[in-house]
């Protein structure tokens, strides 16, 4: 914490574009951090105060943010933009969320969604703000091509809508009293995945390992290890998170008999060993840190999207419990399901054609760039997935009729298909997008 507050002041005696955009990087993630933790008072206590509070920091984060971008493609020239590595497509990807999520505030006045969207948004900025590379570096001829430009554009602000979307959906099955039971096992599930994934299997083992790396002052290199980096095992975190990941998943078990039963002193009970479960994972994600920094050999950058999805599993089940405790109240102030279901669709409105135009102007970039208009690469295929599945939640919306749950589960698996093809791919499939990894 201590270097991040020394890199924002660094930028400021410094000067010049540079240093200053990465200054206004991290203070735009101290912003939305504040913002998120904001919304989520204002989810627990409905205190106007508190949403006050989160959306000035959330514009306010916006705001740098952009002065940050801009600073930035100014040092690095037009020829190269500010979104051609990870670190870069994941700021621009929080701007995004931020400027779509402020412009339906503004008009709509939904302000519970904040609570939804704004933690999604601090966890990209703080992947970005903790990354290891944010040198600006010479593009590969592939990227040096104005066709990437409207690419990356249209594709930061249409899976900022369809996060959005997201957001209204997961409302909307609230207001229209979805069992909290049924949200609770899916949210355990997703844990039991994330813990399998970040481990890649050694959880079952008891085992959890950071990537092994080579120290020079502030920055790392991989230490080679095989095929790939070398791994190191971080004491305590392997049974840790084993512990937590069955704890999960005893939980949804029994919050599926809970959801069948329908006698409430079931119900207490599954939720209650729900936020077991959740202080356990709050202990593993306090852990991890410390035990990682005594050992010099490791360092959180190099596994933070590893900590990240386990992180993302923490605010998601901080939320549900927040919902199960303020329940009726938060039932009050959201509008009726009518309306979260009609925002919901017009924002895939919006960011189903913008979609379309991230695989037409790819398609183009990719032919100047390989010679073919598509080749089934990873990428291409997960954005062709994607596609798949919000046509399908139009095409049953306007010609069946479908609206109501149907279309909020078909939209939530939708950006779940957006994560994959934004994020995961990258990191888990090797193609001609894996220059985005760096």
């Amino acid at each position: 914490m201590g270097s991040f507050f020394n890199e924002i002041a660094y930028g400021f005696r410094q000067g010049g574009f540079f240093p200053l955009s990465v200054s206004f990087f991290d203070l735009a993630s101290l912003l939305f951090l504040v913002a998120t933790v904001a919304y989520l008072v204002y989810l627990a206590s409905r205190r106007e105060a508190s949403w006050k509070i989160g959306f000035a920091a959330a514009f306010a984060g916006m705001l740098f943010q952009t002065l940050a971008l801009a600073f930035r493609w100014i040092a690095a020239g037009w020829d190269h933009p500010p979104f051609t590595n990870l670190y870069e497509s994941l700021v621009f990807f929080g701007w995004g969320i931020a400027l779509v999520y402020i412009v339906v505030e503004i008009k709509y006045r939904v302000k519970i969604a904040g609570a939804f969207v704004f933690p999604l948004t601090f966890i990209a900025m703080g992947i970005a703000s903790l990354s290891p590379n944010k040198a600006i570096e010479p593009l590969i001829p592939a990227l040096q091509d104005i066709w990437l430009h409207l690419h990356v554009i249209t594709a930061s602000v249409g899976y900022a809508a369809f996060l959005v979307a997201f957001g209204f959906s997961l409302l909307y099955l609230i207001k229209d009293r979805l069992r909290l039971e049924y949200m609770g096992v899916a949210l355990c599930l997703f844990m039991v995945f994330a813990a399998t994934a970040v481990t890649r299997g050694k959880v079952f083992l008891m085992v959890f390992e950071m990537t092994r790396v080579v120290m020079h002052g502030d920055a790392f290199f991989h230490a080679p290890g095989g095929s790939g980096p070398a791994r190191l095992e971080i004491p305590g975190a392997g049974a840790l998170l084993f512990v937590c990941m069955l704890s999960y998943l005893v939980t949804a078990v029994y919050l599926s008999v809970a959801a069948r039963s329908d006698r409430p002193t079931t119900t207490r009970t599954g939720f209650s060993l729900f936020a077991g479960s959740f202080i356990l994972l709050s202990i593993l994600l306090v852990h991890i840190p410390i035990a990682s920094a005594r050992m010099p050999e490791v360092t959180l950058r190099a596994d933070i999207y590893s900590f990240a999805m386990l992180l993302v599993c923490w605010f998601l089940s901080m939320i549900l419990l927040i919902v199960r405790w303020r329940h009726e109240e938060i039932l009050e102030i959201l509008p009726d399901a009518k309306t979260l279901d009609r925002l919901s669709y017009r924002s895939i409105m919006v960011a189903f054609p913008i979609m379309t135009l991230v695989i037409v102007t790819g398609a183009v970039w990719a032919n100047k760039a390989w010679g073919r208009y598509w080749g089934w690469d990873p990428k291409e295929t997960a954005s062709l997935v994607t596609w798949i599945i919000y046509l399908l939640y139009l095409h049953t919306r306007i010609t069946s009729g479908w609206s109501g749950r149907r279309a909020a589960f078909i939209s939530i698996i939708g950006f779940v298909s957006v994560v994959f093809t934004y994020l995961g791919v990258n990191l888990v499939i090797s193609g001609l997008h894996s220059y985005a990894t760096g």
